[in-house]
């Protein structure tokens, strides 16, 4: 389940079983995972789940355990930390991106706007201890 506002135009068709299409391929991509099994516990076929509509991406989480997930939706779509927690696992099982918050950080730092690296670096930075916070 994507974050982005034509995930609905897709994601939420309803196939034979009754169910929608982002949880068929779910449990489709988990099923294929066991075959490709890391030593931590997670497959090498990863999925996408955004964190900005929790109640269907945990729901969808706890079907897809053992994906690693590219998890959209962190900052400018509206997610937190507190809404990328429950995607991970022990803090692990995951990557949040948040492409807009970082790669535009340069325009939120008025002393230095023209240093794009140092603004896209304390971006990052500021990201991680927020999700740190949150799972600790």
């Amino acid at each position: 389940r994507t974050s982005n506002q034509g995930a609905k135009d897709f994601q939420y068709i309803k196939v034979q079983n009754g169910e929608f299409l982002y949880t068929t391929v779910g449990e489709k991509l988990q099923q294929l995972a066991q075959q490709y099994m890391g030593e931590c516990g997670f497959s090498s076929i990863g999925g996408v789940v955004g964190c900005t509509n929790n109640e269907e991406g945990i729901q969808l989480r706890n079907r897809i355990k053992n994906l690693f997930l590219l998890i959209p939706g962190y900052g400018a779509q509206g997610g937190g930390a507190r809404d990328v927690v429950p995607y991970l696992i022990n803090g692990n099982g995951g990557v949040v991106n948040s492409s807009r918050g970082i790669i535009t950080a340069y325009k939120n730092d008025p002393s230095n706007p023209s240093d794009f690296a140092d603004a896209a670096r304390k971006a990052v930075i500021k990201m991680r201890d927020e999700i740190w916070g949150e799972l600790t």
